[in-house]
């Protein structure tokens, strides 16, 4: 079994002829490798900011408490899936 990396850049952004290439040589066309790239941008797009916001809840949590406000007063973003 071979494992492939498949690089999508910063942000979210895939670098057009390396992740197209392992997609191809992975036996898709031309046309389902940048469509499946898209959808990969979006994916990790959707998690970075997932992450952060949930990051961002969870500070706000933290300096909550100190303040008197009941534990949990912040709404953490909802599991898109």
């Amino acid at each position: 079994m071979i494992l492939r990396t498949i690089p999508l850049g910063v942000g979210g952004s895939f670098y057009t002829s390396h992740t197209l290439n392992q997609l191809k040589e992975l036996g898709l066309n031309r046309h389902k490798a940048h469509k499946t790239a898209l959808k990969l941008h979006a994916h990790s797009v959707l998690y970075a900011h997932k992450l952060t916001t949930t990051s961002c809840a969870l500070e706000k949590s933290n300096c909550s408490q100190g303040l008197g406000l009941e534990q949990g007063a912040v709404c953490h973003p909802p599991d898109p899936y």
